[in-house]
């Protein structure tokens, strides 16, 4: 769902699962639509649909490591299509380049008219929900379900485009040579991979020519309503809203970071930010256990605390949750508020607290609860 990847050559995105709300204002719901939440279990169990599907936008040029891997396997799986390839250069031993990769994310709309209209007013409440306890601002514009391909997308404020289900189409080109040969031979792979995220929100962090960086962030995020488990869906709304919301010192924690370094490329300005990102993952973890489940319990009293372990694990197969269980902790023992206040003024106070635990230190020390 959270990842980090590489733009090629000279930006970095950092994407991040996160929901987006409209119509605040008007989030209250009656009660028989509070009541039918309930019906979001069996929604969110049924079988999920690959189709048909709609591009979201255009092709952009960006490098994907995994993709490229995935093509290489290819090629090592289908010997013959080198073997060709030899034989057309008249030579066994051939170069190869990558010329072109460009991607584009194409989606499946949520057909059911009942689940997308159920689906709609329960992230509001969610998410209104969410505003009133942690005292923080509605920063979304609007939220709508997205029916027809390449939407236009407002300039302000953020947009989230709910979908039943998200996938990334890639084609790569590779040209291959030879020293024998002025020929060259060229060829497209052309693949489409569900991606499995329920919604992304990404930050861009570009390095200038004078040295500084530049912070850009997206103004949309697209929003899958299905998964496996039903609870990763339900908290969703929660957990991409604090991720939003908390962005802004984690981007200042990244650059301070980044300040500190004469010298820097690629590789490891992503490592800073994964590094970073593994810190908001954590808080926003902890304040999505310590503020969703009990939501869930008054609106569908159907909650499960064997889906939200099971929720938890899986995140924690993942490097940047390395965190979670901390980030847990630590909103447990300092309560919602402080936690937030201590992110919002120094990250590196929680990125310290977070490591302390992890060796085993079971409370913050005094100096840093006191820092907020």
């Amino acid at each position: 769902m959270h990842q980090l990847k590489k733009n090629f050559p000279a930006s970095l995105f950092i994407i991040y699962t996160f929901i987006l709300l409209s119509g605040l204002a008007a989030h209250a719901s009656s009660p028989d639509a509070e009541e039918d939440y309930v019906q979001l279990f069996r929604y969110i169990s049924e079988h999920s649909m690959e189709g048909p599907l709609y591009p979201f936008a255009e092709f952009h040029s960006d490098f994907d490591m995994q993709n490229h891997r995935a093509n290489l396997t290819y090629f090592k799986n289908n010997p013959e299509l080198i073997g060709k390839i030899k034989k057309d250069l008249n030579d066994d031993q051939i170069k190869w380049k990558l010329e072109e990769q460009k991607q584009r994310f194409l989606f499946v709309p949520e057909k059911r008219d009942q689940y997308e209209k159920l689906y709609e007013s329960y992230c509001k409440e969610l998410v209104h929900h969410i505003l009133e306890q942690t005292n923080l601002e509605n920063p979304y514009k609007m939220i709508v379900s997205l029916h027809e391909e390449k939407p236009e997308i407002p300039s302000d404020g953020v947009t989230a485009f709910l979908i039943h289900n998200l996938a990334k189409e890639s084609v790569t080109k590779y040209i291959f040579s030879s020293d024998k040969s002025d020929k060259t031979s060229v060829m497209q792979l052309r693949g489409t991979d569900f991606v499995g995220q329920v919604g992304s929100f990404t930050t861009n962090i570009y390095p200038k020519s004078d040295g500084t960086f530049e912070f850009v962030r997206d103004t949309f995020t697209i929003w899958q309503n299905n998964a496996r488990n039903p609870y990763t869906a339900l908290m969703v709304p929660a957990e991409e809203t604090l991720h939003i919301l908390l962005r802004e010192y984690t981007e200042r924690a990244i650059l301070k970071d980044l300040q500190q370094h004469s010298e820097l490329n690629n590789d490891n300005i992503q490592m800073i930010a994964n590094n970073w990102l593994a810190v908001e993952e954590a808080i926003v973890g902890g304040l999505v256990r310590a503020i969703v489940p009990s939501f869930l319990e008054q609106y569908t009293g159907d909650v499960s605390l064997s889906t939200i372990r099971q929720d938890i694990e899986t995140k924690k197969k993942y490097e940047k949750y390395c965190y979670l269980g901390q980030g847990i902790q630590l909103v447990e023992q300092m309560g919602i508020e402080k936690a937030i206040g201590m992110y919002s003024k120094d990250p590196s106070v929680v990125k310290t607290a977070l490591v302390e635990y992890a060796s085993g230190q079971q409370k913050i020390s005094t100096r840093e609860i006191n820092a907020n």
